[in-house]
């Protein structure tokens, strides 16, 4: 009988922590996907200004004579790497 009494005592124990520590943890998930979608309205706005910011940048580097994807490098900075847009030459054509 003590052992029924005393199981039966640890399994309700048992079960209302773990309702407290499930409550606990679901409020912290919860804040961090908050968290997680105004960061992600934010950069959304900022990605919008900023793409003005590189439209304009591009355009200033065609009129320039230089290949907008690499800024008229050609290669990369490592040299690794040959741009696909100008074939490496730096300069930019119409026909991209």
């Amino acid at each position: 009988m003590k052992k029924t009494l005393f199981l039966a005592f640890c399994l309700v124990l048992l079960t209302s922590c773990s309702g407290i520590v499930n409550d606990l943890i679901n409020s912290s998930v919860e804040y961090d996907m908050q968290q997680g979608w105004e960061s992600a309205k934010q950069n959304s706005t900022m990605t919008k200004a900023n793409s003005k910011k590189v439209k304009k940048e591009q355009e200033k580097l065609k009129q320039e004579g230089k290949c907008p994807v690499c800024r008229g490098m050609g290669r990369s900075i490592d040299g690794k790497y040959v741009c696909s847009s100008c074939n490496g030459t730096g300069k930019y054509s119409q026909s991209e």
